[in-house]
């Protein structure tokens, strides 16, 4: 499961910097790979809703940036 909220948080990133190629491609990176880390380092037992929900949190963020 966490292999498909990981692959959301990839087709992100890729569909904001090619619909807003004015995005700093730096800090785009960055959060990304801070969401995918954070993600990672979420214990295995939690809630897989609870991931879902972490997961569009950080979508919403990148989606804000544009």
């Amino acid at each position: 499961y966490r292999a498909l909220l990981s692959e959301e948080l990839r087709r992100v990133r890729h569909a904001v910097r090619r619909r807003y190629p004015g995005i700093a491609a730096a800090d785009l990176e960055m959060l990304s790979e801070r969401a995918l880390d954070a993600l990672d380092a979420l214990p295995a037992h939690v809630n897989p809703l609870i991931q879902a929900i972490f997961v569009q949190s950080w979508v919403r963020c990148l989606h804000e940036l544009s």
